[in-house]
């Protein structure tokens, strides 16, 4: 007797990477638009690495420091780091570009 189906539906059902890269485009214009200096394809380089970078961290932690953390922390870790790699210390960008990815990805249709 089947008492329970379940779905995988992030990347296995929905394609969900197109709107993810949407709604990072749409972050990373808005630093290069308030930070004149930045160059989009540096950020956008940037933005990638570290998220690859702290996705490996990530996915197989089974404990502290990243197996506990939710998924605002991690998208706070990654602006962190991409702003930092980029000399961009301004805490409020911080705050506004992850935030920003957090909306941005709503309004591209992905649930967080």
């Amino acid at each position: 007797m089947i008492r329970a189906v379940l779905f995988d539906l992030d990347a296995t059902l929905v394609d969900d990477g197109l709107n993810w890269r949407r709604s990072v485009t749409q972050v990373l214009e808005w630093v290069c638009d308030r930070h004149g200096h930045v160059d989009l394809q540096d950020l956008r380089a940037a933005y990638y690495a570290v998220a690859g970078e702290i996705w490996e961290t990530v996915k197989d932690a089974p404990a502290a420091p990243w197996g506990n953390m939710d998924a605002e922390q991690i998208v706070q870790r990654v602006w962190g780091e991409t702003l930092h790699r980029l000399h961009i210390s301004d805490e409020s960008t911080l705050r506004e570009a992850a935030d920003a990815s957090r909306t941005s990805s709503r309004d591209c249709g992905m649930p967080l």
